[in-house]
């Protein structure tokens, strides 16, 4: 309790720097880490200040035993007690308090043989260790009691015989509590560990949501557009429809300021000669049909005639030529 009271500065600072994180206005996340540093910083707080205890009271001992050791109250000769040959090689090396090396398990709640270690890591030997470890058991047990007394002052009720008893179950009352503290570090983790994979699942659910809104809204997009763009090549048609209708409506009504009735009959008496024109030529056209179905159905012979017309032809033309330059050779009289 002493050396917990000397050191008052530690939850100062602690509160101090949890005001000023608090007053800031820090994230939930960097709260937590926060309690969570604080809670290890307490806990090797107190973690240091058992080792210290523990420490103290085996150096405190061992220095006692030396000096009581050095010299042998029958013979008056340094004793060779194992206990003063083990004080001697701690002490040896220095200060017991700074050479003297605990093993990690040890607590207030017992030493073994095990856990008593030199400087340089070797056990610590001799005969008068087991007596060395009942004697700290001994002083801690003392300590604890005078703590249980201590905590147990200005209440009336409640006989000495309690306090004891209570002072007598507070080493098992200490390991429950260290105990419970496990369990529950051990439920915070599997907590944090649920807590994490919750978390993980969560985001992976809003990951596929996120995912599916995405393809709806794209898709709700591209039949919006679809839509816009039928509307609009439905109203384009019905405009094209539109002009066409008004470009036929300018067409007749030029057609109506074009035409007078003395035009009309002009166009009339014109469209009744296209018509008799056209009478006589089809009225050709079919005698040459006629004609040539004829100069088919002659076959060989047609082509013949043909022929024997295509010389006359030329003999004729070959006599008229001759005669005409005959003519002209000829002189004239009058």
């Amino acid at each position: 309790m002493a050396e917990e009271t000397e050191t008052p500065g530690f939850s100062r600072l602690m509160e101090l720097l949890q005001g000023s994180y608090l007053r800031k206005g820090v994230r939930k996340s960097v709260a937590s880490k926060l309690e969570e540093t604080e809670a290890r910083l307490q806990g090797a707080r107190r973690r240091y200040l058992e080792l210290s205890l523990v420490h103290s009271e085996l150096a405190a001992t061992l220095d006692r035993r030396h000096a009581s050791s050095t010299t042998n109250p029958r013979s008056g000769r340094p004793s060779d007690d194992g206990g003063g040959r083990g004080g001697r090689e701690v002490l040896a090396a220095g200060e017991a308090q700074h050479c003297l090396r605990l093993h990690p398990q040890a607590t207030l709640l017992g030493l073994s043989s095990d856990h008593l270690r030199l400087a340089g890591g070797r056990p610590l030997t001799g005969t008068g260790k087991e007596a060395v470890l009942r004697e700290v058991q001994e002083r801690l047990k003392a300590k604890c009691l005078r703590v249980a007394q201590w905590h147990s002052e200005g209440k009336a009720s409640g006989s000495e015989s309690l306090q004891l008893a209570k002072a007598a179950q507070l080493p098992g009352l200490v390991a429950q509590q260290i105990n419970s503290l496990d369990s529950v570090e051990a439920q915070l983790r599997e907590k944090r560990k649920e807590n994490a994979l919750r978390q993980h699942q969560h985001y992976k659910i809003l990951v596929e949501t996120s995912e599916m809104l995405h393809g709806a809204l794209e898709q709700a997009r591209l039949g919006s557009v679809a839509r816009s763009e039928q509307v609009r090549l439905d109203y384009l048609q019905a405009r094209t429809t539109a002009l066409l209708g008004k470009q036929d409506v300018m067409y007749y009504q030029l057609l109506k300021g074009i035409c007078s009735d003395g035009r009309l009959q002009a166009l009339k008496e014109i469209r009744s000669l296209m018509a008799a024109r056209l009478r006589g030529v089809e009225e050709q056209l079919a005698q040459t049909q006629h004609t040539l179905r004829h100069y088919h159905s002659l076959g060989p012979e047609l082509a013949s005639l043909a022929q024997q017309y295509a010389a006359t032809l030329a003999e004729i033309e070959n006599k008229q030529w001759a005669l005409t330059e005959l003519l002209k050779s000829c002189p004239t009289t009058n």
